[in-house]
């Protein structure tokens, strides 16, 4: 009751703090979750946490990694069945090895006219560990890929953005979309200015042939490229600078913040991967393997070896199961709407990843992060952002906050200021005040 002539503040609309539905004036507890609201005036305390609705950059961002996740799922199957097809090859690959005809030639890659050099080449017995050690690389970075996202994944799994940042799998399979989509595009864009596009004679290979050639490449690759001319680079110039950090980590990669020589590795080390490309394919083949590279040398500094294995594993064996089907229709048309469907998806986080690379090279995220910096002394704002960028709630608009409540036992199931009450013995979350204690409403139990 307020004395006469005095009007009494409007009280603000009410909303759960659980599930934020609207709620009326006289709810004691939430009639859609059962959250217990006590008996207090929302207006009494000053800070009101009003319920926001999520805003329509959220929900598009919520909406895309929904369709993420469906296009993981399906990359994740096509992944496992393709580490199978692996683990089964040797059944394959190894009986060949007998034939001394048979074997494989490793390069070293290197920015001249004739960028392949013949190292050595495997053939019998070689040949035939040189396949296992594939098959164990590829295999060994498929599982640490899965035991390093698991934990992540779920959390991913709820259309929020983990705050340690996405899974290994996540962060591999939207490089994986986005390389997809700019080789799709880059591939239109020659088909309508007239350019041949030549590939190598793949239909005319041998199965094992395939199955050894990819995954060689997808290993032996990395090896050259990303190791010997990002990771050692790294480890002389770390040396020189007396920087070094662990050793295995420039060889295995993982864990490097991105300065101006880890770019310009990145960089260099992408030109000589597109032109060691040229020499089975055509001058075509520059700027889309190119940009992969950069991608392989991103996953390199930041994730490791694994992760660059398990993308070039990803590209390189897309298509195995169709050959091994024999070209079946309906393998082949369930692979064609998967591509499809990717490439679709690749192309919004091509543009995110762009945006990100301009973001990145021009200093604005820098420059953005510096605003957010509070400068010393200075009063926080009342309108402070909050863990998604949005305004955090600020204070109530009926005025100046009373001091807070003393921290007093209430009849109506809290204790002010020290959280809701629960009873020890059933739960109950009512009580009344007795004999200088609570006492259940339920069972009488006094605390």
């Amino acid at each position: 009751m307020t004395p006469t002539g005095d009007v009494a503040p409007p009280i603000p609309a009410r909303y759960c703090p659980s599930c934020g539905r609207a709620l009326e004036e006289s709810d004691s507890f939430c009639p859609f979750c059962g959250r217990s609201l006590g008996m207090w005036p929302v207006a009494q305390y000053g800070q009101v946490a009003e319920y926001r609705p999520p805003s329509f950059m959220e929900s598009a961002r919520r909406g895309v990694r929904a369709v993420t996740l469906l296009a993981l799922g399906a990359l994740f199957i096509l992944l496992l069945i393709n580490v199978i097809i692996l683990i089964w090859s040797p059944a394959i690959v190894l009986p060949e090895t007998a034939d001394p005809a048979h074997g494989n030639t490793l390069f070293l890659i290197i920015p001249w006219a004739d960028p392949l050099v013949p190292l050595f080449e495997v053939s019998g017995w070689s040949f035939a560990l040189y396949h296992i050690f594939l098959v164990f690389a590829i295999g060994f970075s498929f599982v640490w890929m899965v035991l390093r996202s698991y934990g992540t994944f779920r959390k991913e799994l709820t259309l929020n953005k983990p705050e340690e940042g996405h899974s290994p799998f996540w962060i591999v399979g939207t490089v994986f979309f986005a390389v997809l989509a700019f080789n799709s595009i880059y591939a239109i864009a020659l088909m309508l200015m007239g350019v041949e596009i030549t590939t190598p004679d793949f239909p005319s290979k041998e199965l094992w042939q395939l199955l050894n050639g990819f995954a060689s490449a997808s290993v032996w690759e990395e090896l050259i490229t990303r190791v010997l001319y990002i990771g050692v680079p790294l480890l002389l110039i770390d040396l020189a600078m007396h920087k070094r950090k662990g050793l295995w980590r420039y060889f295995l990669g993982g864990g490097f913040d991105f300065g101006g020589k880890e770019l310009a590795l990145i960089w260099a080390s992408s030109g000589i991967f597109a032109l060691g490309h040229i020499v089975y394919w055509d001058t075509w083949k520059i700027v889309p393997t190119w940009m992969a590279g950069i991608a392989f040398g991103y996953l390199f500094l930041r994730l490791g070896l694994y992760a660059c294995i398990m993308l070039h594993f990803t590209v390189d064996y897309l298509t195995i199961p169709l050959d091994l089907s024999g070209n079946a229709a309906l393998v082949a048309l369930l692979l064609g709407l998967l591509i499809l469907f990717w490439d679709f998806l690749g192309s919004v986080y091509l543009v995110a990843y762009v945006n990100r690379i301009i973001r990145f090279l021009t200093g604005a995220d820098l420059k953005s992060n510096a605003k957010k910096v509070p400068i010393p002394g200075q009063a926080a704002s009342s309108m402070s952002e909050g863990k998604d960028g949005s305004p955090a709630p600020g204070p109530a608009p009926y005025g100046s906050p009373p001091a807070p409540p003393p921290k007093s036992p209430s009849p109506y199931g809290r204790t002010q200021g020290q959280g809701f009450y629960s009873c020890t013995k059933c739960g109950n979350t009512q009580a009344r005040y007795s004999d200088g204690k609570l006492e259940c409403t339920r069972c009488g139990h006094k605390e």
